[in-house]
């Protein structure tokens, strides 16, 4: 936690109290200063698998700078896009809205701190960061921008691997995160 100390704080700060299978999630670390690329939260049903992974969205989505001092140790602010993948859109219904739970709870009022277009499951930031929310039906759709973040909500659930073929060679070119939680 020692490392991410800024964090555990930020959290704390908002009513987010990790337990400790949590705490180890998003204090996952790949060196004594950067966070782990790539992070799988499994746990049984009601693990708060899903809540975690929204909490450490938001963070970095409120908070890029924070993104890449963990990330690269480099001190910018620059802009995330931030994907959430599940089965279909109806699947990913619990973790988009356990999203915006947190942004709630974090103390984000809709349309002062950030936009949430609810056709198109896109929520924006003042800062630029955007986080979608995407199905899995369709891998085709998935091609597409570099990501900063990508997060597959109920991982285990996706019919096969051809989601997670097509789309992970957009944290590529960013070396960003992956995320993945399941039962």
């Amino acid at each position: 936690v020692a490392p991410f100390a800024e964090k555990f704080e930020w959290f704390r700060s908002k009513g987010y109290t990790p337990h400790t299978w949590q705490s180890l999630f998003h204090a996952m670390r790949r060196d004594d200063r950067h966070i782990q690329r790539m992070r799988h939260l499994v746990a049984g049903r009601r693990g708060g698998k899903t809540l975690a992974a929204a909490w450490e969205v938001l963070y970095y989505a409120v908070n890029p700078s924070a993104y890449w001092a963990d990330t690269r140790g480099e001190a910018k602010s620059d802009r995330l896009w931030i994907w959430c993948i599940t089965k279909t859109f109806r699947a990913g219904r619990p973790a988009m809205l356990t999203f915006l739970d947190v942004m709630r709870q974090s103390g984000l009022v809709k349309d002062k701190d950030f936009t949430f277009n609810k056709t198109d499951r896109i929520v924006e930031f003042p800062n630029g960061t955007m986080v979608e929310f995407r199905s899995a039906e369709h891998e085709d759709d998935l091609r597409g921008p570099g990501l900063h973040m990508l997060w597959f909500d109920e991982a285990a659930f996706l019919p096969n691997d051809a989601a997670f073929l097509v789309v992970y060679p957009s944290l590529a070119d960013t070396q960003g995160l992956l995320i993945t939680t399941t039962t």
